[in-house]
Parts: C-alpha cells; sequence; structure tokens
C-alpha cells in the first residue's frame, strides 16, 4: 500500500484509551492526547492508508463536505508534522 506520507516517527509510540489515542515519545513520555475522530486518523496513519481514504473517514466522522475534511487533514497533518509526530509531504 503506498502512503502519501513518509512514516510516524521511530521514537514515536502510541496507546488507545477510552477517550482516544495518547502519543508518547520514547525519552518525554506522554506528550498529546487525540481525541477522536483523529484517534481514529491516528490510527489510519500507523495502517498505511491513504490521504484520499482518511479525507473520507474524516468527512464521515465530522458530518462535513470533503473539501472541508481535505482542509482540516492537511491542517492536522502539518500540525502532527510539526510536532515531530509524523514526517508528510503535502501532496
Amino acid at each position: 500500500m503506498k502512503t502519501d506520507y513518509d512514516n510516524i516517527y521511530p521514537l514515536v509510540n502510541w496507546v488507545f484509551t477510552k477517550r482516544g489515542v495518547t502519543i508518547c515519545r520514547s525519552q518525554s513520555g506522554p506528550c498529546c492526547s487525540l481525541p477522536y475522530p483523529y484517534a481514529a486518523l491516528w490510527d489510519g496513519l500507523s495502517k498505511g492508508y491513504r490521504i484520499d481514504e482518511l479525507t473520507d473517514w474524516l468527512s464521515i466522522l465530522r458530518g462535513i463536505d470533503k473539501a472541508a475534511a481535505r482542509r482540516e487533514l492537511v491542517k492536522t497533518l502539518q500540525e502532527w508534522e510539526n510536532e515531530k509526530f509524523i514526517s508528510w509531504q503535502k501532496q
């Protein structure tokens, strides 16, 4: 499966919780909690889903049109890249 991003950084780990996903850095411990639907997006990224598939997920989960979902997804991926959780190149 070809992805649209390079990887989730190897020193980043995550765990599922009742409220979503908690992202941890190996050296510093928990640093970010992702509620749903962002936890679902993180899960999709970790499994190699493409950006267009994640856009569809977000559109359905948030009840918004695909253009708005795409904008929200791009913003979210940029934030995660800024936090050094993922390495991503905008398509």
